[in-house]
């Protein structure tokens, strides 16, 4: 092993298994095998997906993979799930420490949130003498709990201390933005000896395959000739469906020739769905691969990124990475409190505006509409921003940099 080389850990409790469709971590991990790290990926998985089991695999680009499914959650008391999520962490931490006896690592690297990662975390704290580093996406409970996924109170609170009691354990916390540096230091109680590091989103940079559009929009159905605004992802709470449906009405009347795609799956499915089928102008596709995906986001002209009010958590969209890679630009709702309206302004790859006003979201969309020429130079510039910003080959050579500044000063 070279002295950069390292045996890398990663826990999460979101991996894809699906040839074709990889998540964010899938990219991570896939990019630190190819620059020569020996990289295990220990992956509990507390989505209802009965027909996927645990599994101990390699992949061919050489990351080992844990795969660990637990047995569903109850849904009716959140004591009878809180009680059945220790138990079930539990059991599989014994499957972990069983693959894992007798290794040591390096670096471990996790993504948040943490709390659901617990015990995890803790075995592995204890079982391996490495350097850690967290990478904080979400910062909970307070996101969730803004939005309305879970209670206030009492769990919040413990959901609070827990996580912070987690992120204290790491050496390097790495955040997407400076807004996010700033809204962690001002929320969580860190240790003095902890540094914090920006570090942003990732992914790969090659655009989808080209292809016809009309090609691509009849496979979906979709009309051949209006210009559509696409949405993709988790169909759930925090996501402004709300102003995305309220534009489309709008549109509706003001601007006929506009078409809404609505792509993804999740608990808001349903209501999307018969928002839908009261107006003509908006069309839900249920989730596709992400290569799928790419290709259909490609034969659209604009695509949505969307937030609520009443947050003060700084988000940056994941979904963003995709879009620059489809070559759409993007109109983005926002929250004020997110630093990410004034990264798209400022990389000149999109349109942004407050999140809120269905208004405001559609005047974004038809600025970029009615300007193809300045339509053409967004795409231009996302093109430039996602090879600049988000590579994943820079990103987790930064990582691991970050991770061990003395061996990588210059």
């Amino acid at each position: 092993m070279t002295a950069r080389s390292k045996r890398i850990i990663l826990l999460t409790s979101s991996y894809s298994r699906s040839v074709g469709d990889p998540s964010l971590i899938n990219d991570l991990s896939a990019q630190l095998a190819t620059d020569g790290h020996q990289v295990t990926v220990v992956a509990m998985d507390w989505r209802d997906r009965p027909e996927t089991s645990s599994a101990h695999y390699r992949e061919p680009n050489g990351t080992e993979v844990l795969f660990l499914i637990p047995p569903p959650l109850p849904r009716r008391t959140i004591f009878r799930r809180g009680l059945r999520f220790l138990t079930a962490a539990s059991s599989l931490v014994r499957d972990a420490r069983r693959a894992m006896r007798g290794r040591d690592f390096d670096l471990m690297i996790v993504i948040a949130p943490l709390t659901q990662q617990r015990a995890l975390i803790k075995w592995a704290k204890r079982s391996f003498t490495c350097r850690s580093y967290v990478y904080v996406t979400d910062f909970f409970p307070f996101h969730h709990q803004q939005i309305g996924a879970m209670p206030g109170g009492a769990v919040a609170r413990i959901a609070y201390l827990v996580e912070a009691s987690l992120l204290r354990m790491f050496d390097v916390i790495g955040c997407m933005s400076p807004a996010n540096i700033r809204y962690l230091k001002s929320h969580y109680r860190l240790k003095p000896t902890q540094r914090v590091e920006e570090l942003s989103l990732w992914g790969p940079t090659d655009p989808p395959p080209a292809e016809d559009q009309a090609t691509v929009r009849g496979r979906f159905d979709l009309p051949l000739d209006r210009p559509i605004v696409a949405y993709g992802g988790q169909l759930s709470a925090g996501r402004g469906f709300d102003v995305v449906l309220e534009a489309a009405r709008l549109a509706s009347e003001s601007r006929p020739d506009l078409f809404f795609l609505i792509i993804g799956e999740g608990p808001l499915a349903g209501m999307i769905a018969e928002a839908a089928g009261r107006q003509g102008n908006i069309a839900v596709k249920p989730r596709v691969p992400r290569e799928s995906y790419l290709s259909l986001l490609a034969a659209c002209d604009v695509g949505l990124v969307c937030t609520v009010t009443g947050v003060d958590v700084p988000t940056f969209p994941s979904k963003t990475i995709d879009m620059l890679r489809a070559g759409v630009p993007i109109a983005a709702a926002v929250e004020s409190t997110t630093d990410y309206a004034d990264f798209v302004r400022d990389n000149e790859i999109g349109v942004a505006v407050e999140a809120g006003s269905g208004a405001r979201l559609l005047g974004a969309i038809v600025t970029i509409v009615d300007d193809p020429a300045a339509a053409a130079r967004m795409a231009a510039a996302g093109r430039a921003t996602l090879e600049r910003v988000f590579d994943v080959a820079k990103v987790s050579r930064r990582l691991v940099a970050q991770s061990f500044p003395e061996e990588y000063a210059a």
